[in-house]
């Protein structure tokens, strides 16, 4: 069917920790293709993407964002479209 053609997205803020983490990791566990957010640690954002990657995600990105400051707001804005 077309909706099983269909790429779903996903784009989760606080990804680096807690359930933020989880809901990547098992949206990644779907087939999702998921936009990791982090504000601070780089790293663990980054370990939680290649989890996604393993666990079967579309496809994986990961940015910095901080939700306090407008610029970085526009800034993910402007990636995603």
């Amino acid at each position: 069917s077309v909706s099983s053609m269909m790429t779903r997205y996903a784009l989760i803020t606080g990804a680096s920790s807690g359930i933020g983490a989880a809901t990547a990791l098992s949206l990644a566990g779907e087939g999702y293709a998921v936009w990791i957010t982090y504000t601070t640690g780089v790293h663990a954002a980054s370990e939680i993407a290649q989890g996604c990657r393993d666990a079967g995600a579309a496809d994986v990105r990961v940015s910095h964002l901080d939700l306090r400051s407008p610029d970085s707001i526009d800034s993910l804005i402007s990636d995603v479209a």
